[in-house]
């Protein structure tokens, strides 16, 4: 049986800490959406954004 990987989140925290450049990840991304026919934006995030 294999075993289930899950990706972790990139969040404005974890990005400087990845092992690839930011604009390789954006290159990635916007493959991905022009593969699967979706729209994909970029933009900075405040520190406060996401907090409950």
């Amino acid at each position: 049986m294999t075993e289930l990987k899950t990706i972790p989140s990139i969040t404005v925290h974890t990005w400087p800490t990845m092992a690839i450049p930011k604009c390789e990840i954006q290159n990635i991304l916007t493959f991905l959406a022009y593969k699967l026919n979706k729209p994909v934006t970029f933009r900075c995030y405040t520190e406060d954004e996401g907090k409950d």
